[in-house]
């Protein structure tokens, strides 16, 4: 939350928020990572396309200062952020385009 956020927060004593309904476009993605899954495969049918997909590759995310930038011992690299990649880190979009489907009455 940014400090203007807060102040503002602060500043009401019954803070609120609206989500609105967008306008469906429809875009095409640049690429889609290797690691995601691309639909039925055809060895086994069980294993289903994805229904949403997520941004998931060079997403800047808050990194703990427990760990060096790679995890290993000699590396003294401490950050509060780091570009991560991979299926964890398109959780947080896919979470949310699901709670904004679900809220907006069809």
């Amino acid at each position: 939350m940014s400090n203007l956020q807060k102040k503002n927060l602060r500043k009401s004593r019954n803070p609120r928020a609206a989500i609105l309904k967008s306008i469906a476009i429809k875009a095409s993605a640049p690429f889609l990572a290797a690691f995601s899954s691309r639909g039925p495969y055809i060895r086994a049918c069980s294993i289903l396309k994805p229904d949403i997909v997520a941004p998931g590759v060079g997403i800047v995310a808050g990194y703990t200062k427990l760990a060096s930038m790679t995890g290993y011992e000699d590396d003294n690299r401490f950050q509060m952020y780091n570009i991560l990649s991979g299926t964890s880190m398109a959780c947080p979009h896919a979470t949310a385009a699901a709670a904004y489907v679900k809220v907006i009455p069809s």
